[in-house]
């Protein structure tokens, strides 16, 4: 399993990033913070996610347009019935393609492979 998020990008982003790749990555992803955190939310199907913040100082950037980054987010979990009441902080990398003269942002969330039914 894993959730991608396909980000567009707007006419200013390619001029600041010929200049200032990582500025013009960081400002992107903040900008979409909610779409972030709707994709990490699929890998929390009880918890709700809230408060997803980039770690600017794990931004990698690769050759051919491909990088990571670190977010932290807070997950809440309420349940009357169970008595449930818990605030944690989990982490993600995230890992991104710009593909040459596209005008989309392709975001990954981390692979997590799916588990085979056991047997009896």
């Amino acid at each position: 399993m894993q959730h991608f998020l396909n980000i567009n990008l707007g006419e200013d982003f390619y001029a600041l990033y010929q200049n200032e790749q990582e500025r013009a990555v960081l400002q992107l992803l903040e900008a979409q913070k909610e779409p972030l955190a709707l994709m990490i939310q699929g890998y929390h199907t009880r918890e709700k996610v809230r408060h997803v913040n980039l770690i600017a100082d794990s931004l990698k950037l690769e050759a051919g347009g491909k990088g990571s980054l670190v977010v932290t987010y807070q997950l809440e979990e309420f349940n009357v019935c169970s008595a449930i009441d818990r605030t944690d902080i989990e982490s993600m990398k995230l890992t991104f393609t710009l593909p040459d003269g596209s005008q989309t942002m392709n975001v990954a969330g981390i692979f997590i492979p799916e588990r085979e039914p056991d047997s009896f």
